[in-house]
């Protein structure tokens, strides 16, 4: 295998693998990030069981009126005498242990007093009244095991008894029973995102107290059984949707990218891949009717027939009993079958790699061949003393091909005839604007960058090709102002450029005088910011290209600067209207002199539509005459609109056309006609052209001023132009129209005397 192709096939293998191993990484990366996601959505999914125990304890003190023979505070455990107890004491106690530390929980409790009155025939109640001891207070218990409430409440037992005796006494109620119930509430309420339904636990610990008796005894209910087990359910959830909106990216990433790597390293399998495999598979299965040489078969005089096949190549050897030579080149790109005969015919079946024919084009065995000049460029090196070669520096010539000149003529540079334009660094574009309302005329002065992103494709296809030209020269570096892109060494101004119009400006660092003879060259030494670089070319065609990079390989060799590697950067921009340039401050409004823009004021475009409507309601007296129809144009020339309404009918004056009206149509059921004007062009009033119109609801007589719609081919757009009724509404036959109607966009109602002459033309 020859070593240029040995080295192919080593960068071949080398890039691939890079790009291989690449792919890798970023999939291991991502099956890495897939697995933290994972990890993270079933962490946070998981559901906690938090086991707990509770209990609740309730005691009381009983305190009598003094001197009395018993003692001030009584326990619990017996019956009281009503009438001496004063107030009771009652302690709540209620305990929460859970198994872990790491819950969050909220709780809060109340303590209130219930007084009921009820009949104890059917034990209904009668009367019922609740007043609160402790209200509730929800609070917050974090990162601790145990919780602990105590709570001890005074109930004056004299007053709830003496209003329960008063009440039944009042209306005589003798089978009426009162009992005065002091309960403690609690809840307990876990504060994760998703507790269970059984999240949130509630407690009630009473004591039951007789009234208007004459002895009483407590009683105490709890729905806390002391020492049960519970379990408080809840699922840790924060922020598990993210990690599962991260699972299903990284997962769907995973796979699309695993994917595309297996059609990668099946696509760009080495050339010679499948060429070896099929080599060793068609040797191996036939290697007994094979006979290998070692050099290539002289093929000279022979007739070549190519067989599709190995198959026929063998029924051929059968045939002829011949043997199946075999030689593969030196390269091992192509193995060669060939059967020879005595007829002088030469059977050839190849194998070949892929693309063989447009890697190696017709090298084929002749490839051996190429070594030899290879060979001889060392004896070249002894001539080198010779100074004869230096007539090899005839490229001065080959430079200065007045050939070139020849072609000059077919530039035919119409527009070369008008240089001057072409140097004004700063280009403007005019335009009617809205400003808070009122119309004003403003300009735009644009620069270099936006002349160049608004510029066509071919001329940006040119500034690549010239940028990377000049940025080929060594030290060459490019800097961007408002009007040029500049390309300097240092301080040496080499090259400038600039876009106007459909062209790109290069202006050289070259003597014009030294180029006054050839066609396209233009002096702009005249131009201030131009003296540096004083020889301007345009380049619009393949052409220009081609002589723009003959000027500039003669200012670096006039600066003595070396080229180097030809770079490959794309400098094509996309395009971005005017507005949005302005916003990047690569375009600048101009205002009329004498006017400020105050700050947040609103430039908008002029909507023909909405002026119109506005000027018909303000009822102007200039404008009363126009009248606001449908807007049929998809763009409108502004500038053409803004001077119809300013200046009507001037140059519609002394209009005098020849050609015939249409023909009366007489409509009928079966076949309808359409209303249509015949409207004459001012400036065209003497080519004899009538066109039709949609009057769009308008009665229009002879020698009205209408504003229509229509293409301007030039600028390849829709414009409003002003035209002359020349047949007012009328009806013709559908059939004789070619295209649809567009219709009138406003009506200026002067009539004009002289559009149609005396004579009735």
């Amino acid at each position: 295998m020859s070593e240029a192709e040995r080295r192919r096939r080593q960068r071949y293998k080398k890039n691939r693998a890079r790009c291989i191993t690449a792919q890798i990484v970023v999939i291991v990366a991502l099956i890495v990030a897939l697995a933290v996601s994972l990890f993270g959505y079933n962490k946070l999914n998981e559901t906690y069981y938090v086991n707990y125990r509770d209990g609740a304890e309730v005691d009381y003190k009983v305190q009598y009126e003094t001197n009395t023979p018993l003692d001030e505070w009584t326990g619990p455990g017996q019956s009281y005498i009503t009438s001496l107890v004063k107030t009771m004491l009652i302690d709540f106690k209620y305990a929460i242990d859970m198994d872990t530390a790491n819950v969050d929980y909220e709780y809060s409790y109340t303590v209130d007093t219930e007084l009921e009155i009820f009949d104890k025939t059917n034990n209904l109640p009668i009367f019922t009244y609740n007043d609160d001891i402790v209200t509730a207070d929800t609070k917050t218990q974090s990162s601790n095991k145990r919780l602990e409430i105590n709570e001890s409440v005074s109930v004056n037992f004299a007053d709830y008894n003496a209003a329960a005796k008063e009440f039944i006494r009042a209306y005589q109620l003798r089978d009426a029973l009162a009992t005065l119930r002091v309960k403690m509430h609690v809840d307990v309420m876990g504060t994760s995102e998703a507790f269970a339904e059984n999240a949130k636990n509630g407690y009630e610990v009473s004591v039951n107290i007789p009234l208007a008796q004459t002895t009483f005894s407590v009683t105490t209910e709890e729905s806390v059984k002391s020492g049960t087990g519970r379990v408080l359910a809840y699922q840790n959830g924060n922020d598990r949707d993210a990690f599962k909106t991260a699972s299903i990216v990284f997962g769907s990433l995973v796979g699309v990218l695993t994917v595309f790597l297996i059609a990668f390293i099946y696509v760009t399998r080495n050339d010679d891949i499948n060429y070896t495999i099929k080599v060793k598979r068609l040797v191996s299965a036939y290697e007994s009717f094979i006979q290998r040489i070692m050099n290539p078969f002289d093929e000279t005089g022979y007739q070549r027939l190519e067989l599709s096949t190995f198959r026929e190549m063998l029924e051929i050897r059968d045939t002829i009993q011949s043997p199946v030579l075999m030689h593969e080149n030196e390269d091992k790109t192509l193995t060669k079958f060939v059967i020879p005969t005595n007829t002088k015919i030469l059977y050839v079946f190849e194998i070949k790699v892929d693309d063989y024919d447009e890697l190696y084009g017709e090298a084929k065995d002749e490839e051996i061949a190429e070594p030899e000049p290879v060979v001889e460029p060392e004896p070249v090196v002894e001539p080198e003393p010779v100074a004869e070669p230096e007539p090899v520096v005839e490229p001065e010539p080959v430079v200065e091909p007045e050939p070139v000149a020849e072609p000059e003529p077919v530039v035919e540079p119409e527009p070369v005839a008008e240089p001057e334009p072409v140097i004004e660094p700063l280009a403007e574009d005019e335009g009617i604007r809205i400003v808070n309302g009122q119309i004003i005329h403003i300009r735009y002065r644009t620069s270099f960058m936006s002349r160049l992103i608004q510029a066509r494709t071919e001329v940006q296809d040119y500034y690549t090709a010239i940028k990377n030209e000049i940025l080929a020269y060594e030290g060459v570096k490019a800097r961007v102002s408002w009007a040029f892109e500049s390309f300097n060494k240092g301080r040496t101004q080499l090259v400038k450029l600039n876009v106007k119009g459909s062209a790109l400006l290069v202006y050289l660092a070259l003597n014009p005088a030294d180029y006054a003879d050839r066609v396209g060259m233009n002096d702009v030494s005249g131009k201030p910011k131009l003296d540096k670089v004083p020889l301007m070319i345009k380049v619009k065609s393949q052409r220009g290209l081609k002589i723009a990079r003959e000027l500039i390989a003669a200012v670096m060799e006039k600066n003595g600067i070396a080229r180097g590697e030809l770079p490959t950067v794309d400098y094509h921009m996309p395009y971005e209207t005017t507005e949005a340039l302005v916003d990047k401050n690569l375009v600048k409004v101009i205002f009329p002199d004498g006017m400020k823009l105050e700050e947040g004021a609103i430039i908008e475009r002029l909507d023909v539509g909405a002026h119109l409507r506005s000027m018909r309601k303000a009822g102007d007296d200039e404008t009363d005459s126009f009248v606001e129809l449908e807007i049929v144009a998809p763009v409108v020339d502004e500038e053409a609109l803004a001077e119809a309404m300013t200046a009507p009918a001037p140059e519609l004056e002394n209009i005098d056309f020849v050609d015939e009206v249409d023909e009366v149509y007489e409509e009928t059921p079966e076949h309808p006609g359409v209303e249509v004007i015949g409207v004459v062009w001012p400036e065209r009033a003497h080519k004899n052209k009538i066109y039709r119109y949609d009057p769009s609801g308008e009665k229009l007589e002879d020698g009205d001023v209408v504003l229509v719609p229509t293409r301007d081919v030039h600028k390849n757009r829709e414009v409003i132009r002003q035209a002359a009724v020349a047949h007012g509404n009328h009806t013709v036959d559908p059939d004789t129209l070619k295209h649809p109607l567009k219709k009138i966009i406003g009506v200026v109602k002067r009539k004009i005397e002289a559009a149609l002459s005396s004579d009735g033309k």
